[in-house]
C-alpha cells in the first residue's frame, strides 16, 4: 500500500520496515532508509538530528562512509516499547548528512538539512513537536 508523503510515493519494500521505495506521480521509484520519529533531536544552537537506523552494521558503516547528503523517510511507530516496530505513519521525507558519529552497531547520527517535497522547493525541517503543534492548531480552525 502507497503512502503520499510530500508528494511522494512511498511504500515499504518488504516485511520489515527498515527501507521505502519512492517516487513521483508513478515515476521511477529510488529506495530510501526509513527511520523513526524517536531518534529526533534538537541541540541548544537550534540544529535538527535524527538518528537513521539500518539493518545490519555493514549498511550503516557503508553509508556513514559516504560523502554527501540522502533522503530518509521518517515514521512514527504505533508503540515505541514494542520491537520490532510497528509503523503507524509517515511523518515527512529529509535530506540528512551523517554527521560521523556512530550510535550504536546498526544506526548513526545525521544532521537534518531539509525537508523534501516533490510539491515545492525543498525548505528548512520543522522539529516534530512544532509541526505536530501547527497541524492541531490548523484542525482547529477548520
Amino acid at each position: 500500500m502507497a503512502h503520499v508523503v510530500g508528494g511522494y510515493d512511498l511504500w515499504f519494500t518488504g516485511k520489515a520496515y527498515w527501507k521505502a521505495h519512492r517516487s513521483v506521480a508513478g515515476g521511477e521509484a529510488d529506495m530510501v532508509p526509513v527511520t523513526w520519529t524517536k531518534g529526533w533531536r534538537r541541540d541548544s544552537n537550534g540544529s535538527n538530528f535524527l538518528e537513521v537506523w539500518f539493518e545490519n552494521a555493514d549498511e550503516a558503516q557503508a553509508r556513514s562512509g559516504e560523502a554527501g547528503p540522502f533522503v530518509v523517510a521518517l515514521a512514527e511507530a504505533k508503540d515505541f516499547e514494542v520491537v520490532p516496530r510497528v509503523f503507524k505513519e509517515f511523518r515527512g521525507l529529509f535530506e540528512v548528512e551523517p554527521t560521523g558519529t556512530i550510535l550504536s552497531p546498526n544506526s548513526l547520527e545525521t544532521r537534518i538539512l531539509r525537508r523534501v517535497d516533490a510539491n515545492k522547493t525543498a525548505v528548512a525541517a520543522p522539529a516534530p513537536a512544532a509541526a505536530k503543534k501547527a497541524k492541531a492548531k490548523k484542525s482547529k480552525m477548520g
